[in-house]
């Protein structure tokens, strides 16, 4: 019986099946990593960050794993951002944080001004919405940095407006009719 196993045919058939095998589970890895977010939400996991989603107006999403500081983060393209809502992902229990990534110009901020100024701001939703109120009251000095975390101007939005005028399906057009008979009248 142990010869069986020592021939050289079986350890070549061995060798080759298992090559294929790895080479297999490598493609497969290669296209996990490639297609989904598996890198992030790993990386995320590991070092215990949330995964921030920047949401684009070209429909178009970015995920990053990013740590705020005092209820801020900085990201190297996209600017300073103030932390508003944070989700956690039923599967992964990982912190989702979205943001909505505009074109309102320039949004270049010192971190280390901004940080300073809402350093006793925590993460709760009751003191981010008591820094929500205050900046709508203007209760905070409007400077450079604070006009740049809270402008949001949403063009994709606006953009949606003059696409809309068509109905895109059936009961949209009868509500249409419906809506023209009534202003007629």
């Amino acid at each position: 019986m142990i010869e069986y196993f020592m021939t050289p045919i079986i350890w070549i058939g061995m060798t080759i099946f298992l090559s294929i095998f790895i080479l297999g589970f490598s493609i497969f890895y290669y296209l996990l990593f490639k297609r989904t977010h598996v890198k992030m939400e790993l990386k995320a996991f590991f070092s215990g960050t949330p995964i921030a989603i920047f949401f684009q107006d070209n429909k178009f999403a970015e995920w990053k794993s990013i740590t705020p500081i005092n209820g801020v983060i900085n990201d190297e393209e996209y600017g300073p951002f103030l932390v508003g809502t944070t989700y956690v992902d039923k599967k992964t229990k990982n912190i989702i944080i979205p943001f909505d990534v505009d074109l309102d110009g320039d949004r270049t901020s010192n971190i280390r001004e901004l940080v300073d100024k809402f350093r006793y701001i925590s993460n709760n939703e009751k003191s981010m919405s008591d820094l929500r109120r205050a900046i709508s009251a203007e209760q905070i000095e409007e400077d450079k940095a604070v006009k740049n975390v809270t402008s949001v101007i949403k063009f994709g939005a606006l953009k949606s407006l003059f696409y809309s005028n068509a109905p895109h399906n059936i009961k949209s057009k009868i509500e249409k009719l419906v809506a023209e008979k009534i202003v007629k009248q």
